[in-house]
């Protein structure tokens, strides 16, 4: 059994390792990050749990899941909120079709990043735009000894769940290989970003 609750600033270091076992087979994640170290991925997630952590709880909330019995920390998700602090105005944003590959970038490696980044954008904005009340998946892992065990359907539930009491709709920007669990979940895929890794074109 296990037990999900608010992650603390005590807990980024854990999270940060969990986070880089998990995204070990992600191909997108291995070609950003492999060059760098087999720990380059999860030291670079350091910054940002600090940062969810530090969020307001109308902002982002990062959740862990804590074995009951060794005190463990099994995985984590950070769910954010679009909509939910109503006292920040919102500006209007204007329609950008969706990005494509940028073949001024030389490096392969830096047109990855920019092309999947500028598609999680495109994403952003056609989902979230302007009045829009929702939420969303920031990032989601779990130990790879601890996955099928029911630890990501239940910190997905718990957004889920809310999001029902809300009456709001939730997305998540998902990688190759943690696509399956949300369609498991009740996430259906409107859109797909693909690109051919393999090709000489692309490397």
């Amino acid at each position: 059994p296990f037990t999900i609750t608010s992650a603390t600033e005590e807990d980024v270091p854990s999270l940060a390792r969990i986070s880089n076992a998990s995204f070990r087979l992600d191909r997108n994640t291995q070609l950003k990050y492999g060059e760098k170290g087999p720990d380059a991925f999860g030291e670079s997630m350091i910054g940002a749990y600090q940062h969810w952590v530090n969020q307001p709880k109308d902002k982002c909330v990062l959740l862990k899941a804590t074995d009951d019995e060794t005190g463990e920390i099994l995985g984590s998700i950070c769910w954010g909120f679009r909509g939910y602090d109503q006292s920040q105005p919102q500006a209007p944003q204007e329609d950008q079709p969706r990005p494509t590959e940028n073949p001024d970038e030389k490096d392969p490696i830096k047109r990855l990043e920019s092309y999947t980044t500028a598609d999680l954008q495109y994403w952003m904005r056609l989902l979230m735009p302007p009045g829009t009340r929702c939420m969303y998946i920031i990032s989601v892992s779990v130990a790879p000894e601890h996955q099928g065990t029911g630890v990501g359907k239940a910190l997905i539930g718990w957004g889920t769940s809310k999001a029902d009491q809300d009456g709001v709709f939730v997305w998540v920007h998902a990688s190759e290989a943690g696509s399956h669990i949300f369609k498991t979940r009740g996430f259906e895929e409107i859109g797909r970003l693909e690109v051919d890794l393999e090709s000489s074109d692309f490397f």
